[in-house]
């Protein structure tokens, strides 16, 4: 069987580093990222189909683009939209991203609590 593969990208380490590990824990494999840019080109490297995790608020390339940038290369995989800023955003870019077809399946709101990342790592 493939190792599922988790693609993170946020600016905040220890969030990632959080993330990480429970992943790792649950035989997923990682593949990190502290901004938008970094994860358009290690998923246009990856052929994994796996789950993205994708921060509202990053520098370079924040998760807006970055989710506008995934619909327009009609990526598939589960994404789940993390923030730890104001819902409207939140309801916001989940609303633009499912109608430009991508598959969102929820928003994360930091501090995420450790079952809910655990019930979503043991499902996808």
């Amino acid at each position: 069987m493939d190792m599922k593969r988790l693609f993170i990208a946020d600016d905040t380490e220890g969030f990632r580093v959080l993330v990480r590990k429970v992943a790792e824990s649950h035989d997923w494999g990682v593949t990190e990222c502290e901004n938008g840019r970094e994860l358009l080109d290690a998923l246009s490297e990856s052929t994994d189909p796996g789950v993205i995790f994708v921060d509202l608020q990053m520098p370079e390339l924040d998760g807006i683009e970055t989710l506008m940038t995934l619909a327009d290369r009609c990526d598939e995989r589960q994404i789940y939209i993390v923030t730890g800023g104001p819902s409207t955003n939140a309801s916001a870019a989940e609303l633009m991203s499912k109608g430009k077809g991508l598959n969102v399946k929820d928003v994360l709101f930091k501090p995420i609590h450790l079952n809910r990342l655990t019930e979503i790592l043991g499902t996808a």
